[in-house]
């Protein structure tokens, strides 16, 4: 690794730049070589910092409460994140989603492995957490190996889930990982 990028949790300060990294992060997708992974390459900026402030208000026991692991350079800035995302109704609130995404220059040195490792890790001893839901598209062959890795497990198909790019069909993968 190059550089060394630390990772913590990220808190309301963090907003704006968490912001900046999703746009910077989503407009990657598909470009120059890179594989598709954003539903959208022009996310809104005021929607990116609003949506994630009331996920992180919110208490680990409440719906749709949300804790983002900011991945950050040595100088500064936020380059990568995994949040995790709780459930919708009372019933759910035994699982997460898991939502990740780390700029192209800092990818393949590991830092997806690291964000995994400590959302695992803060779930457990945070949270009541019994699984770990994902979505990932089936041509994102890079980030399934990740996953798979992981521990997370295949668990559904689900064909033209997405149309991106001007109507380009896409195939998401359900993947869960078990905590306990």
């Amino acid at each position: 690794m190059s550089t060394r990028c630390r990772i913590r949790l990220a808190d309301l300060g963090d907003l704006d730049a968490f912001s900046d990294h999703v746009i910077r992060h989503s407009a990657e997708s598909g470009k120059e070589g890179s594989v598709h992974f954003a539903i959208s390459r022009t996310p809104a900026r005021p929607s990116v910092r609003d949506s994630a402030r009331q996920r992180w208000e919110r208490s680990i026991d409440e719906a749709l409460w949300g804790r983002t692991f900011v991945l950050i350079e040595p100088q500064g800035k936020i380059v990568g994140h995994l949040e995790l995302r709780g459930g919708r109704f009372p019933s759910e609130m035994h699982r997460a989603v898991l939502g990740m995404g780390i700029e192209r220059a800092h990818t393949k040195q590991g830092h997806g492995a690291r964000l995994i490792e400590t959302a695992i890790a803060w779930a457990h001893a945070s949270t009541r957490l019994t699984w770990i839901d994902l979505g990932v598209f089936e041509h994102n062959a890079p980030a399934r190996k990740l996953y798979k890795r992981m521990g997370f497990i295949e668990n559904g198909v689900r064909q033209d889930a997405f149309r991106i790019d001007a109507g380009i069909a896409v195939t998401d993968i359900s993947m869960a990982l078990r905590l306990r």
